[in-house]
């Protein structure tokens, strides 16, 4: 088979959907020596994936520009090149991407719940992506979850679909050093004891219910403290402002996007992890806490309980009351945290990217023998 995958994302601050293109493409080229791989890239030819310049064909677009690319340069090398098939695993193909496509959608949101969306995300990616499923052979998507809450809210045929679980990134499957998180923690200036939060700064991922939790947290517990990680998006206003009312400004710190280099030393300083987002595609902060060794609070909707099953404390991230008692319980009792850990090496054991990048070829076949 002749494969070309849109990287062009990766030259964005990773979160994601980022890590699963690079994490994808990564176990492919590993997995699939038979097929014939070009990859698409956009600013730079990504650092982790030049060592396999032997085993795939690289392309650099002439523009900055995202938009410029997808609508413009990458049909002109589908023309060219004339792959059997055409993956975007991050964004949405162009109007002129022409040829047999596979294209992975993370969630819903695209079509539900468009106030937790910026407005680019209404105007330009919603569009697309609901074209994206008429036109693309197949959808591959990240949970049971997603796929049944694409399906419902887009009215897209379900055979249309194969889902393709995530994985921690390989760094988070390393040892961390004592030297490691003293370096860390000094980086970041981290307290002794704090509570870890990893999401983007954006309103699905309801960190102003989690503030809400924090503040009553505090008043059994005033010594706790919080750490927000994450790219500061369009609901970075809305949590400075929570920060504001409920006087958390001393007792919370924001970080922002913070590399994946230091990641996993931030995780395992961590109490514990709390996510208590509304929706989640697959909820990937879950098994990166897990692989570095840290107990997971979070949601008990979308696709946690798929993803965690018993091995996190399941919270309601609608209730304020639910997300306060479940973190005041892993705050104080240090037992519970020792058994979701444990839970937690477990429950990682179900995931891997050679088995994502083995379903995604399997996809590929189904798609070039269709």
């Amino acid at each position: 088979m002749k494969i070309a995958l849109d990287l062009t994302a990766l030259c964005r601050q990773q979160t994601g959907m980022e890590y699963y293109a690079l994490n994808l493409v990564r176990a492919l080229l590993e997995t699939d020596p038979p097929s014939e791989y070009h990859l698409l890239f956009r600013k730079e030819i990504h650092p982790e994936l030049r060592r396999f310049s032997n085993r795939a064909v690289f392309y650099l677009s002439p523009f900055e520009n995202q938009v410029a690319t997808e609508q413009g340069w990458i049909p002109h090398i589908e023309r060219k090149i004339k792959p059997d098939i055409i993956h975007f695993p991050a964004f949405p193909p162009g109007l002129f991407s022409r040829g047999k496509k596979v294209a992975t959608l993370f969630d819903s949101t695209l079509w539900k719940n468009k106030n937790r969306l910026s407005w680019k995300a209404r105007a330009y990616f919603s569009p697309l992506a609901t074209r994206t499923l008429r036109q693309a052979a197949k959808i591959l998507t990240i949970s049971e979850n997603a796929k049944a809450e694409i399906v419902k809210a887009s009215a897209a045929a379900e055979e249309k679909f194969a889902v393709t679980h995530l994985a921690p990134d390989p760094i988070f499957l390393q040892p961390i050093t004592p030297e490691q998180k003293t370096a860390v923690r000094k980086k970041y200036n981290l307290p002794e004891r704090f509570i870890l939060s990893v999401a983007t700064l954006e309103p699905r991922k309801n960190l102003a219910g989690l503030l809400q939790a924090f503040a009553q947290m505090r008043e059994k517990e005033p010594e706790a403290c919080l750490i927000l990680a994450g790219r500061l998006a369009w609901g970075k206003a809305e949590v400075l402002k929570s920060l504001q009312k409920l006087k958390l400004e001393g007792q919370t710190k924001i970080l922002g996007y913070v590399p994946k280099e230091d990641l996993p030393a931030i995780y395992a300083l961590a109490e514990f992890l709390a996510f208590p987002s509304f929706y989640e595609g697959f909820g990937l902060p879950v098994l990166e806490a897990q692989a570095a060794g840290t107990s997971v609070l979070c949601s008990h909707t979308s696709s946690f309980p798929e993803v965690a099953g018993d091995s996190a404390l399941l919270v309601n991230p609608h209730s304020v009351e639910s997300t306060d008692e479940g973190m005041q319980k892993l705050w104080s009792d240090s037992a519970l945290r020792r058994n979701l850990i444990e839970k937690g090496e477990k429950n990682l054991r179900r995931f891997s990217w050679q088995k994502t990048a083995l379903l995604t070829i399997q996809t590929y076949q189904e798609v070039c023998n269709g």
